[in-house]
C-alpha cells in the first residue's frame, strides 16, 4: 500500500497488487481504494479487471499512454470508476526500465464522482519543497509555463527555493543508502556516483546555468500530433517528431554535459566489469 488519505471523513488507500485490493474490499468494503500508477494499467482490459475487483479509482500508466488519446478514450468509455493521469512523469515514454524502477521504489487526495472524462491529475513529486510543488500546481492549472520544463518534472536540481539544500542532500543520502555497503561496494568507486550527482545538482541547489534547459514555450504544438495517432507502434527514428521539438527547445551546458557523460561511462563500466563491488554479487569474497 502506497499511503492513506482521509478527506471529509472518507478514508482511502492506494494499492498496486490485485490481491491487496481484494483483501481490503473484503474486510473494509466502505474504504475507497485507488490503483497506483505502479499497477501498469495501459489498456481497456486491465482497467476493467481492476474495476471488477472493486477499484474506486485508477491512476493510468503515464509512461505508456499519456499520449495515446484513442486508448484513453476507450478506457474512459469502458469503466465507470474514476481515472487519474500523472501530469509530469519525467520518465522516457515507453521506458523498458520502468517495471524494475517501480519495483525498487515500492520497496524503499480528493474525492471526485465525475466519470465523463479526465478531470483528476496527479502532480509529482510529493517530497519536493512546498513552494516548488505549489509552482507546479499553478503551472498545470493555468496550462502555461514560462521557463524550464524540468522545473515541473525533475525531482532534483531545484533553484531559488530555500529548502533546496536540505532536500537535495536528503535525496542523495537516500540514494547512497541503497549503494553504500562497506563490505560489498568499493568505496572508491562510490565517488563516481557522488561526482555525477554533483553535476546533476542532486546534492546541492543549481548554481549558474543548469545542465539541461528545456524551453517550455518552444514545445507549444507538441501534442497536436497525438490527436491523430499515438506512438506505440511507431519507430522513433523514423517519426522524428520528438527529435524536431527537442532540437528547438533543448539547450545544454556543454562543459557539464561532457563531464556528466564521462561520469556515466565510468559508472556503467564499473557496474558491468564488477569493479564497483568488493566481490561480485552472488559469489563469496
Amino acid at each position: 500500500m502506497a499511503g492513506w488519505l482521509c478527506e471529509i471523513g472518507v478514508a482511502s488507500v492506494t494499492v498496486a497488487t490485485p490481491y491487496m485490493l481484494k483483501l481490503i474490499k473484503t474486510r473494509y468494503p466502505r474504504l475507497k481504494v485507488r490503483v497506483s500508477v505502479f499497477g501498469g494499467v495501459d489498456r481497456v482490459r486491465k482497467a476493467q479487471m481492476w474495476e471488477e475487483l472493486g477499484a474506486d479509482s485508477i491512476v493510468l500508466d503515464s509512461i505508456l499512454i499519456n499520449r495515446e488519446f484513442s486508448t484513453l478514450e476507450a478506457i474512459r468509455k469502458c469503466v465507470k470508476c474514476d481515472l487519474e493521469l500523472m501530469a509530469n512523469n519525467n520518465c522516457l515514454a515507453g521506458c523498458a526500465l520502468s517495471p524494475m524502477h517501480m519495483n525498487a521504489l515500492s520497496h524503499a487526495g480528493q474525492s471526485w464522482h465525475g466519470n465523463k472524462g479526465f478531470f483528476i491529475f496527479k502532480i509529482a513529486e510529493r517530497d519536493i519543497p512546498t513552494p516548488l510543488m505549489a509552482a507546479r500546481v499553478k503551472a498545470y492549472a493555468e496550462r502555461r509555463y514560462e521557463g524550464n520544463l524540468l522545473d515541473l518534472v525533475q525531482p532534483y536540481g531545484f533553484k531559488g527555493v530555500k529548502e533546496s539544500d536540505r532536500t537535495n542532500g536528503r535525496r542523495f543520502a537516500w540514494l547512497l543508502r541503497f549503494f553504500f555497503r562497506p563490505m560489498l561496494a568499493n568505496p572508491v568507486r562510490m565517488l563516481l556516483l557522488k561526482r555525477l550527482a554533483d553535476l546533476l545538482s542532486m546534492t546541492r541547489p543549481v548554481e549558474g546555468d543548469p545542465l539541461v534547459y528545456i524551453d517550455n514555450r518552444a514545445l507549444d504544438g507538441f501534442m497536436e500530433r497525438f490527436r491523430e495517432r499515438g506512438c506505440r507502434e511507431d519507430d522513433c527514428g523514423e517519426c522524428r517528431w520528438c527529435h524536431e521539438f527537442a532540437g528547438k527547445s533543448i539547450r545544454m551546458d556543454e562543459g557539464k554535459r561532457t563531464r556528466a557523460l564521462a561520469a556515466c561511462d565510468e559508472i556503467f563500466r564499473a557496474l558491468h566489469d564488477g569493479s564497483m563491488w568488493r566481490y561480485l554479487p552472488g559469489t563469496k569474497g
